[in-house]
């Protein structure tokens, strides 16, 4: 029951935070047009709140297979049963999604990697975390597409290795010796204490704190002290783990907040090759380039995030917010005029959002705009 239970919450943490081998060679002969089709039946099940679709084609016993490969099968037959047992009534990934889409969140298919030993479906996940990505490998199961593992940027590890983890520590009954201290070291950064937190993570043994999971621990806090915390946990990744993208996305707020925008624009462009080009990531440039006082490329980046997505609302108000707050209210009628084209509004809809702005609504520009 502990175990079931530490599954449980395992499984909500790594999928509401922000996502294996192929055993079946058919995958590889599927079609990007194919790909396409099927993730695309997939988040519509997702965004009509209809979780049944995925469920039924992400396949838990290829799930499982890989985890026994990959970390051996436990001796103990009745205790090997009850885990898989408990992983196939526990593991609703489709619910829990939902649930996120269902808060507030957002799920879009970015793109298919058509990749002859590991084909990918990319999907972009905003949620109460903020921006993530989740990709979902794709493999054949009686002549059908099925999802068989899943890697979540926003923690750097597959499902498989997630839940292989556990049953391994539930296996040998004892988990990691250092448990209980990566714990402690997790409340810590949960109420702010990022300086003590680094200051135990440091004191953790050598091959304990190269073990990935730790090492990205390590990241996430170093980004929110000092360059040189970082940059010393960052760069051991790096050498250990050179193709793991998460290592792009969980720093990120840390960086921006500690001022190394340089490093967290790189990031983002890192990013961005990973997933196969997201429009979005034009939005997060644009903040980073505001919070470092590069107003010129912040425009840029929001024009190009409106050209590519000429829907998202909140690129518009971010760069009339820009014009606003730099008194350029000739341009920031011509991104009012561009929003009521688009979203077909009336002029009056907007002036409401202009009592903070008394000098703009004072304007000429503004009378013209409003009389026009």
């Amino acid at each position: 029951m502990n175990n079931l239970r530490a599954l449980t919450t395992l499984l909500c943490s790594f999928f509401l935070l922000s996502f294996s081998q192929a055993t079946d060679k058919e995958a590889s002969s599927y079609s990007k047009e194919s790909l396409m089709e099927f993730g695309k039946q997939l988040e519509n099940s997702l965004t009509s709140q209809n979780p049944y679709y995925f469920n039924l084609s992400f396949d838990t016993e290829t799930l499982l297979n890989t985890i026994f490969t990959e970390y051996g099968q436990s001796p103990d037959q009745a205790f090997h049963q009850g885990f898989i047992d408990g992983i196939t009534s526990t593991l609703d990934l489709g619910n829990l999604l939902v649930n996120e889409l269902s808060a507030g969140g957002s799920i879009q298919l970015l793109s298919v990697r058509n990749n002859s030993e590991r084909p990918g479906l990319i999907f972009r996940l905003i949620g109460s975390k903020g921006i993530n990505y989740h990709e979902y490998f794709v493999d054949s199961a009686e002549g059908k597409l099925i999802l068989s593992d899943a890697y979540i940027y926003s923690t750097g590890q597959l499902l498989s290795e997630s839940v292989g983890e556990l049953y391994v520590s539930s296996w040998y009954n004892t988990g990691n010796s250092y448990s209980p201290e990566i714990e402690k070291i997790n409340q810590l950064k949960a109420s702010g204490k990022y300086r003590k937190a680094f200051h135990k993570w440091e004191n953790l043994p050598e091959q304990v704190r190269r073990e990935k999971s730790n090492l990205l621990l390590g990241i996430d806090l170093g980004s929110a002290l000092d360059p040189n915390s970082f940059f010393t946990v960052y760069n051991l990744f790096s050498l250990y783990y050179p193709e793991e993208p998460g290592k792009y996305l969980i720093p990120l707020n840390g960086l921006i907040s500690s001022g190394l925008y340089e490093t967290a624009l790189q990031n983002i462009d890192s990013l961005d090759l990973s997933v196969q080009h997201d429009p979005m990531l034009n939005f997060v440039r644009a903040n980073i380039y505001y919070a470092a006082k590069r107003i010129d490329r912040a425009e840029d980046c929001l024009y190009k995030l409106i050209g590519e997505m000429p829907q998202f609302e909140l690129a518009y108000f971010s760069l009339l917010d820009i014009y606003l707050q730099e008194t350029n209210y000739l341009e920031a009628t011509a991104v009012l005029n561009q929003m009521v084209r688009t979203f077909q509004y009336y002029k009056e809809d907007y002036t409401p959002l202009f009592t903070e702005y008394p000098d703009f609504v004072n304007s000429p520009e503004y009378r013209v705009w409003l009389e026009q």
